[in-house]
């Protein structure tokens, strides 16, 4: 969990909890926009399962992040917010036709997609790899 300290003069509430100043807390709740005069300490045990995420609305090609390893299992989700996108897996010759409001979802037990091509003419698609 993260530790964050009061460098400050004055008491500071990050969330419910209420830090004195120069003392320190160990919260739960990861904090990224914290008050003057307050630092994290440490990150640790903080586990973020999102390798990556975005929003495509061009004809893209995005490579998996080279943190995931051979045997890692994780999990691809794709949402077509609008438009039609035509996705190809690992540069294959046939795509996956998709339509706005449509979903689908990848379960990969170890590394074996390595780039995704969103092929968009009007559209727009979110993604994202996991970690499972």
């Amino acid at each position: 969990m993260p530790i964050y300290k009061n460098n400050s003069t004055v008491m500071v509430a990050l969330g419910s909890t209420r830090i004195e100043p120069g003392q320190a807390a160990t919260i739960m709740t990861y904090y990224t926009d914290l008050p003057t005069g307050v630092d994290m300490l440490n990150d640790v045990g903080f586990y973020d399962p999102v390798v990556q995420s975005g929003t495509v609305s061009s004809t893209t090609t995005i490579t998996i992040d080279s943190s995931l390893k051979d045997n890692q299992a994780y999990e691809i989700s794709l949402f077509v917010v609008s438009g039609a996108v035509s996705v190809k897996i690992n540069g294959s010759a046939v795509g996956l036709l998709m339509g706005a409001g449509q979903s689908e979802k990848f379960y990969c037990t170890t590394r074996i997609i390595n780039t995704i091509t969103f092929t968009i003419s009007t559209g727009v698609i979110n993604y994202s790899v996991v970690k499972k």
